[in-house]
């Protein structure tokens, strides 16, 4: 009995010892959906909370003081006061500058808050389910009626003495007296899914899900397309004058310029690693612009170049992570690979020559590492990621979901195309799915010298013979959606 209560404690003294988890510093980046700036700060809102950094210094810090660590869609800064509207969880408000928050939704009854907007003396709020005005900075709201109630709001925008709202499928709505009452005005307007509104040069700017801007000279009455140059079915997430240039921000292609009005547009994106933009705004002489993954970049030179400003910023989705030798490897969700060195504290950037930086797999194998990318196929480094080529000759899918070894062959699972396998280390590849009834692969696992594939819908495939055929092995397996699986000696767990 002795015995076994002492090692009930030891057991106890060793869990606690690993219990405790805290950040690392890294690896940077993450989706920043909204950028705002008073004269001293910059807000970024992410999917993964609210940041804040000193313009002098560039360091990010994360707000804290009462607002949680959710999915920030919306930032509104007017004087010392800063409001920030969340994914789930309404309107956050700061007296200070962002050091203290409070949670500000007395009557706002949809909590999804995707656009504010200071029009003195009201605040508005756009909401997943209509619009909300407050007299009070937020201290109680009131929804808005007539034809604009319970309408998807994405964006609003003050065009002097007109207030203007676009919403997800129902257009554009006018009001010209202070957002008391609102009309519809889409005549012209064939993409009724607005994600973007601006004012300037005595013009209103619409962008849409599409991938269309239009322009109107007319207070929205009427709307034309303005969008010469613009790439070709791309989402404009957001439009933004500085001086008299117009820029949009697109939902793959980076950021775009126009100098007449919309009537051309040019791509302002060098060293803009990610071109996944979904605001893009204006603070004094610089420009702003959050990404989808790559976190916040800035231009001085009005776009013709691009900085990242992401010291501290560490707010990257890691998708995937693994190990080699003495070094630590994280794949982000558009932020690409990095390295850490020192057991996992600080972490490095090593993501050059990658044009893709969705990481979804990696695989070490010999003195190379191999990294799956979502949409950009494969690459291969054999110095952890100073420099990486294509690995993709004959990766008939770029959507790379897993990777895995056995011997010297290498196998790539695809979201699509099955898996395909590789036997002279990752230069070629070919298609080896032969019996597996699901294209989407989402998982790959080596065990007792057998490969395993997992599927989205289909359970689990086995090859014993290096991917020439496959098959399917479910007794007992009473979910068939497989996420993700492992190996270990001879058990796999799925």
């Amino acid at each position: 009995m002795i015995r076994i209560r002492i090692l009930v404690i030891l057991f106890i003294i060793s869990f606690q010892g690993y219990s405790q988890w805290s950040r690392t510093n890294g690896p940077e980046g993450g989706r920043i959906f909204s950028l705002q700036a008073d004269s001293t700060r910059y807000f970024a809102g992410s999917s993964n909370g609210l940041w804040i950094a000193d313009i002098r210094e560039g360091l990010w810090r994360q707000a804290n003081g009462g607002i949680p660590q959710a999915k920030i869609l919306a930032l509104m800064v007017s004087g010392s006061s800063v409001w920030a509207g969340t994914g789930d969880s309404g309107v956050y408000r700061s007296a200070n500058g962002g050091t203290a928050w409070v949670q500000a939704n007395t009557g706002l009854t949809n909590h999804i808050v995707k656009a504010l907007l200071v029009s003195q003396p009201t605040l508005f709020a756009g909401t997943g389910g209509g619009l909300f005005s407050s007299a009070d900075g937020g201290d109680h709201w009131s929804a808005i009626g007539g034809s604009i109630a319970g309408r998807n709001i994405t964006v609003l925008a003050d065009a002097g003495s007109l207030l203007t709202a676009g919403t997800y499928g129902d257009g554009i709505f006018i009001s010209n007296d202070h957002g008391v009452s609102w009309q519809k005005r889409n005549s012209g307007l064939p993409d009724l899914f607005i994600l973007a509104l601006a004012s300037g040069n005595n013009m209103l700017f619409a962008g849409t899900e599409g991938g269309k801007v239009f322009g109107s000279s007319d207070n929205g009455n009427s709307w034309q397309v303005a969008s010469n140059g613009l790439p070709l079915a791309m989402p404009v997430n957001s439009l933004t004058f500085s001086g008299p240039a117009l820029y949009a921000g697109t939902g793959g292609q980076g950021v775009y310029r126009s100098t007449d009005n919309g009537q051309s547009w040019t791509a302002v994106n060098s060293f803009l690693a990610n071109t996944i933009i979904n605001s893009v705004s204006v603070a004094g002489n610089a420009i702003l612009a959050g990404t989808g993954g790559g976190g916040a970049y800035l231009s001085y030179d009005q776009g013709d170049s691009w900085l990242p400003m992401n010291n501290g910023l560490i707010a990257s989705n890691v998708k995937v992570q693994a190990g080699k030798g003495t070094s630590l490897m994280a794949g982000t969700d558009g932020a690409g690979f990095f390295v850490s060195g020192d057991n996992g504290h600080n972490w490095a950037s090593r993501s050059n020559n990658m044009s893709n930086l969705f990481i979804s797999a990696i695989l070490p194998i010999g003195n190379k590492i191999i990294a799956g990318t979502s949409g950009g196929g494969a690459y291969i480094t054999d110095n952890i990621g100073g420099n990486w080529t294509p690995a993709g000759n004959g990766l008939a899918n770029p959507y790379i979901s897993s990777l895995c070894s056995s011997g010297s062959y290498l196998f790539a699972g695809s979201s699509g195309s099955g898996v395909f396998v590789s036997a002279d280390t990752g230069v070629t590849w070919s298609a080896a799915s032969s019996g597996i009834t699901d294209p989407v692969v989402t998982s790959l696992a080596v065990c007792s010298q057998k490969i395993y594939a997992g599927t989205q819908n289909s359970g689990v495939f086995a090859s014993s013979d290096l991917g020439d055929s496959w098959t399917k092995v479910n007794t007992g397996l009473t979910n068939q959606s497989v996420t993700m699986m492992a190996g270990q000696g001879d058990i796999l767990f799925a």
